[in-house]
């Protein structure tokens, strides 16, 4: 009767997490953002725990999907790894915030911002949706030092897209940002980092 409620619960996982890294792959939105919520409400797992374990599962999406997007020569890794440092330096605030969180037993604010940050991102995501490229901006001094230019072929459109980016900072900032709620909710920060990319540096 145990190990029938054992299976049962891995089962449950496997079906939620397969759920989770399809939808995230697909959005780009990152796994932890649908994983997170489906383990603390309908698993009753603590939020700490779903979002160590989310944090985990999403290495694992975000490589799977970020392995077909280089194979499509979609990735600019230039300017990813550049982002990425914010993001890192962003996500180690966010742990040690979390963790005093945790030990004063004030939860409650974990998933309050959690809630805050899924509503508010999923406005921009949408209205950007409503278009495959966006109006392309003058470049500035960004553009030319840090080399925010790239080009790929787009399927949907049948063309090769060449585009640039602007406002470095303001990416680096939404960045840092993103990596901080990251390491605070475990979601891997997948819709803020969209939200960065295209918003404020105008990527397609």
């Amino acid at each position: 009767m145990v190990l029938l409620k054992i299976i049962e619960h891995y089962i449950e996982l496997l079906i939620f997490s397969i759920v989770a890294g399809l939808l995230g792959s697909l959005t780009g939105l990152g796994g932890g953002t649908v994983l997170v919520p489906l383990l603390t409400l309908f698993l009753g797992i603590p939020i700490a725990y779903a979002a160590g374990a989310s944090l985990i599962s999403t290495i694992a999406t975000s490589s799977g999907a970020a392995s077909a997007y280089i194979r499509d020569k979609i990735t600019n890794v230039r300017i990813g790894m550049g982002l990425e440092i914010a993001t890192t330096t962003g996500s180690i605030v966010g742990s040690l915030t979390a963790a005093y969180i945790y030990a004063h037993n004030l939860a409650w604010i974990v998933y309050v911002v959690f809630g805050i940050v899924i509503l508010t991102s999923i406005i921009p995501t949408a209205q950007r949706g409503k278009y495959e490229i966006p109006d392309p901006r003058k470049p500035d001094w960004t553009t030319r030092v840090f080399k925010l230019y790239g080009s790929y072929y787009d399927d949907a459109l049948k063309m090769e897209v060449r585009y640039w980016g602007v406002r470095w900072w303001l990416g680096e900032l939404i960045m840092f940002f993103a990596g901080f709620i990251s390491g605070l909710l475990g979601i891997g920060s997948g819709a803020l980092k969209v939200l960065g990319m295209d918003w404020a540096m105008n990527y397609p």
